[in-house]
C-alpha cells in the first residue's frame, strides 16, 4: 500500500511532487481548473508524479497542511477531471484521484502517469494560463512552465525516442531470443569486492546486530564492464536524487539534506538511517554499483513484519525495476546489460498476506502459506532496453520468485499482480 502520508508531510516539491493549496474543483472556474491542468500536463511530460491539494506554501517557503473541507474534497471525482482535462491535452491523460485521510484532515493527490511514446501537447487557449500549442515541462525550480530550454528540449524528445526504440528492440530480442551479454569473470570480481566492502560498511551500523531476527531485504545493480569512473564523484549525489523512486512514499534510494546521514566515502557515497530495528542502507559506487539494504519495517509502516504483504511487495518490485532503469539509462548504451540481484533474509516461516481487506487473503488467516526458507535469492541480467520497455513484466518475474517460495500458487496472485504492477508503472492507483 501506498504511504500517502510520507508524500502529504515531505514538506519540498520536485519534478514530480506539487504541493497546491485547499480548493474545490469546479468546471465553471475555469481559471483555478487550467491551472491545474497546466501541472498535470507539465507532470507528465516529465517522469509523471503526485499533486497534493490541500498544503499551502508560506512565504518562507514552508509549507503548511490545512487540509480541505469535505465540500472540497467531494467535488474531485475522476472521471469529472479527465473529462475536463481532455479537452485541453494531446494526446489525452488520464490521471486518478486519490482521497487521503491523515491527522484528521483530507487531502486529495492527483497521480499523474508520465507520457508513454508521445508528449502532450496543449490543444486549447486559456488566457494567461494556458497556450494552445505549449508543451509544458516540470523546470529544474519545479515549475510547471512551456518548454524553452534546449536541455528540456532534448530531455523530451529522448524519452520519446527512447520510449518507441526501447518497444522496438524488446520485440526483435523475443523473436530472436538472444540473451544478454555475459560479464567478464574480471568485471564480477572487480563488482564483487564492492559488494563485499559495502556488505561490511553496513554491518557497522547500529541494526546488523539484530539482523537475524529481523526479515531484511538486500538488493544490488551492476552494469556488465567495469568502469571505475562510470559516474563522477562530483555527480554522485545529483545522481542518486535523481534515481528517487516513491511508489511506497518512502523512496528505493532517500537522499539526506543532512551530510551527517548521506555523506562521501572512498569512490561512492552513501546513506545509513535507523536504529536498534531498523535500517535504510545504501551505497553508490562511481562503477555504477547500487548496493540497498533494507528491513521490512519499512514495508509495514515501521513497526515489525508479522506477513510479508502483497501490496507492499508489489510496490517494492516496481520501486526496484524503475530505480534500476533510471540509474543507468542516461549513462549505457541500450544494448548495455545489467545485473539485478534482489534478496530476502530471515524470512523463514514468516507468512504471505494482505494488508488490503478487499483481497480474500486478508480475511482468512487460516489460508495463510509460510516461507519455508531463510533467504531467498533472485537474480536477472537484461538489456537496459529490455529493463526499460518491460518493466511491468520484470516486476511480475520478481515477484513470482519471491511469492513461490511462499508457497503461493500463481493462480492466486498473478493476474492482479499484473494488473496492479501496469497501474503502479502508469501511476494509476
Amino acid at each position: 500500500m501506498h504511504d500517502w502520508s510520507a508524500l502529504i508531510t515531505r514538506g519540498f516539491e520536485s519534478k514530480e511532487l506539487d504541493y497546491k493549496a485547499p480548493m474545490k474543483w469546479d468546471a465553471g472556474d475555469k481559471a483555478a481548473c487550467c491551472a491545474l491542468v497546466k501541472d498535470i500536463l507539465a507532470l507528465s511530460n516529465t517522469n509523471g508524479g503526485c499533486i497534493v491539494i490541500g498544503v499551502s506554501e508560506l512565504q518562507n517557503g514552508k509549507f503548511i497542511l490545512e487540509g480541505l473541507t469535505e465540500e472540497q474534497t467531494t467535488s474531485f471525482e475522476t472521471t469529472r477531471i479527465n473529462q475536463f482535462l481532455q479537452n485541453y491535452s494531446d494526446p489525452p491523460i488520464n490521471c486518478t484521484v486519490v482521497q487521503v485521510d491523515h491527522d484528521n484532515k483530507a487531502f486529495i493527490i492527483l497521480q499523474v502517469p508520465a507520457f508513454p511514446d508521445t508528449p502532450h501537447i496543449c490543444q486549447k487557449d486559456f488566457p494567461k494560463v494556458l497556450s494552445a500549442t505549449a508543451l509544458y515541462v516540470r523546470t529544474d525550480n519545479n515549475e510547471s512552465a512551456p518548454l524553452k530550454s534546449s536541455a528540456d528540449f532534448r530531455l523530451v524528445v529522448e524519452n520519446a525516442v527512447r520510449n518507441r526504440a526501447d518497444k522496438l528492440l524488446s520485440s526483435f530480442r523475443a523473436i530472436l531470443k538472444e540473451g544478454a551479454p555475459k560479464e567478464s569473470d574480471e568485471d564480477i570480481q572487480r563488482f564483487e569486492a564492492e559488494i563485499v566492502d559495502s556488505a561490511k560498511a553496513c554491518d557497522r551500523q547500529e541494526w546488523s546486530q539484530s539482523r537475524n531476527l529481523v526479515p531484511y531485504r538486500e538488493t544490488v545493480f551492476f552494469p556488465d564492464t567495469y568502469n571505475a569512473s562510470l559516474f563522477p564523484i562530483d555527480a554522485l549525489r545529483e545522481t542518486a536524487n535523481k534515481i528517487n523512486v516513491e511508489y511506497r512514499g518512502w523512496p528505493f534510494v532517500h537522499v539526506s539534506r543532512n551530510d551527517s546521514e548521506t555523506y562521501f566515502a572512498d569512490k561512492c557515497i552513501e546513506t545509513a538511517l535507523g536504529g536498534k530495528k531498523s535500517l535504510h542502507f545504501w551505497r553508490l559506487w562511481q562503477s555504477g554499483l547500487l548496493y540497498t539494504q533494507e528491513n521490512l519495517r519499512f514495508l509495514s509502516g515501521d513497526r515489525d513484519p508479522d506477513f510479508l504483504d502483497f501490496d507492499s511487495f508489489c510496490l517494492l518490485a516496481c520501486d526496484a525495476v524503475q530505480t534500476l532503469v533510471r540509474l543507468y539509462s542516461d549513462h549505457l548504451q541500450p544494448d548495455a546489460a545489467v545485473t539485478m540481484r534482489f534478496s530476502l533474509f530471515s524470512v523463514k516461516d514468516l507468512p504471505f498476506s494482505s494488508s488490503n481487506p478487499n483481497r480474500i487473503i486478508s480475511r482468512h488467516p487460516e489460508r495463510w502459506s509460510f516461507c519455508r526458507v531463510n533467504a531467498i535469492r533472485y537474480e536477472a541480467t537484461h538489456r537496459i532496453a529490455e529493463w526499460r520497455s518491460g518493466m511491468d513484466t520484470h516486476a511480475v518475474e520478481l515477484c513470482k520468485h519471491v511469492f513461490r517460495l511462499f508457497n503461493v500458487g500463481d493462480s492466486t496472485w498473478l493476474p492482479e499482480a499484473k494488473k496492479l504492477m501496469v497501474r503502479m508503472l502508469e501511476r494509476r492507483l
